[in-house]
């Protein structure tokens, strides 16, 4: 089969953003560990040689602190390695409305096909360059809670470089340093995991994906009357997109290691 110009081009695009996919995938793993280390090796210990911490609280720092980290490397990769047919098309709860023109596979209401990973996925929300891969029905909780416990770990630790920076008098040969790429680091992924996690808790809260949040944004922009035929009440749309049928299982989902 002879491709054409624009063929080409689409696939030599696709490829190139893949392998940026995976370069942007590793780096979110290197900043976690470069963070985990600094905080670690360095801040906690500071932080307890400049306030005079009893044991106990020392060993509950260190404690908490790995578990956080180890909470939001299992939230990534639990996104990233979640197989998009963990969910099958008869538990999917649509009627087909026709087949992809693309791979050839049934056609669902909020199914679209990812040019990127070359496949189609169940409400598919968008492709994530930092994760590389498509967030939709089988990842879209792992995707929240990564955010969210991410959010939970730059706050933490951008508080604890501030005080680690203003008390450490008590510190001989201390370093600005180290602190200082932890403050940045913080400072820099707050503020965009901030945003993404805002705009994911307004999206699941009305039951809407990203695709269909900007082609409401369109028909507003055309004066079009847009219905959201998906929105039930708040506590079930969380349950939809968590995949649950209870609230109290809703509550679980929020802990880490649940799925194990």
């Amino acid at each position: 089969m002879v491709l054409n110009k624009d063929q080409l081009l689409n696939e030599f695009y696709a490829s190139v953003e893949k392998s940026l996919g995976k370069i942007s995938y590793a780096c979110v793993h290197i900043l976690i560990c470069i963070l985990f280390s600094i905080s670690t090796f360095y801040l906690i210990p500071i932080h307890v040689a400049s306030t005079d911490k009893q044991t106990s609280q020392v060993t509950y720092l260190h404690t908490f602190n790995c578990l956080i980290f180890a909470s939001v490397e299992y939230f990534l990769l639990k996104c990233k390695s979640t197989k998009k047919n963990i969910y099958t098309y008869r538990t999917y709860s649509f009627k087909r409305v026709g087949y992809c023109k693309i791979c050839g596979k049934e056609k669902y209401p909020r199914v679209h096909h990812c040019s990127i990973c070359n496949s189609c996925t169940l409400r598919m929300d968008h492709h994530c360059h930092f994760l590389n891969c498509c967030i939709g029905l089988h990842n879209l909780k792992f995707f929240f809670l990564f955010l969210l416990y991410a959010f939970a770990i730059v706050s933490i630790h951008f508080r604890l470089s501030i005080l680690v920076l203003v008390s450490h008098q008590k510190v001989p040969n201390f370093s600005y340093v180290l602190p200082s790429i932890s403050l940045l680091i913080c400072l820099s992924c707050g503020i965009s995991t901030f945003v993404l996690l805002a705009v994911q808790f307004l999206l699941i809260s009305f039951n809407m994906t990203t695709i269909e949040f900007f082609a409401f944004l369109n028909k507003l922009k055309h004066d079009e009357f847009h219905f959201n035929h998906f929105n039930k009440s708040l506590i079930e749309n969380w349950e939809d997109a968590f995949h649950v049928e209870s609230f109290a299982r809703l509550l679980l989902a929020f802990l880490p290691f649940f799925d194990l």
